[in-house]
């Protein structure tokens, strides 16, 4: 009498085989997680340092037409301010008077002829930068802290208002005397786990 051939697994040997593949599952997954975690924080500082780099060029070239004496930062959000020889590039009413304080210095024959504005929303987690065209020619000018607070909450300057740098969780801005910005940012990533990354930048005005 001819015996039926076996098709599929015993008890025993499936049991057998489940406990193997369990083996190198436990073995296997710790080093995954540790590789899926690891490129899910290089993917976070990737984005993070190249919006910081967007924005420091942005900055940068901002800051190539800048007057170190009317840098001003204030805090609460963290918020500058400076002028610039470069035009305004929209449509604006220029800034009234009473939202600067002018010197009797001038830098003539350079002309001034904008502030610019840095302003960090930590509700939308963006910073902004705007622009308000400036009508006193070569006499220096800059905004106290009062100032720069008002001047940002004039609705007539949100068609000069631009946002360069996105998904920034903690934003940090400091000035010191020889026309230096200090800016330190926090960029946080969602996946399978939060990944946050850091990047800082000093930038220096050159006038």
């Amino acid at each position: 009498m001819k015996r039926a051939q076996r098709i599929g697994l015993t008890l025993p040997e499936l049991m057998m085989t489940m406990a193997l593949g369990t083996m190198v599952l436990g073995i296997a997954y710790p080093v995954l997680d540790g590789t899926v975690r690891y490129m899910l924080q290089a993917e976070a500082d990737v984005q993070t340092q190249s919006q910081g780099l967007l924005m420091s060029e942005k900055l940068l070239a901002d800051f190539a037409f800048s007057a170190r004496s009317s840098l001003v930062v204030t805090q609460n959000p963290p918020a500058a301010s400076f002028l610039s020889q470069d035009e305004c590039h929209y449509p604006v009413p220029p800034l009234p008077a009473s939202h600067y304080t002018a010197s009797s210095s001038t830098s003539d024959p350079v002309v001034w002829r904008k502030f610019v504005a840095l302003r960090y929303n930590p509700d939308s987690y963006t910073l902004d930068r705007i622009e308000y065209p400036y009508s006193g020619g070569s006499f220096l000018a800059a905004q106290t802290q009062r100032q720069l607070q008002t001047t940002l909450a004039l609705p007539a300057y949100a068609a000069s208002t631009r946002t360069i740098a996105t998904g920034v969780e903690r934003f940090k801005m400091f000035a010191n005397s020889s026309g230096s910005l200090y800016i330190e940012f926090f960029n946080t990533r969602k996946a399978r786990k939060e990944q946050s990354s850091r990047v800082s930048c000093v930038l220096t005005m050159r006038n």
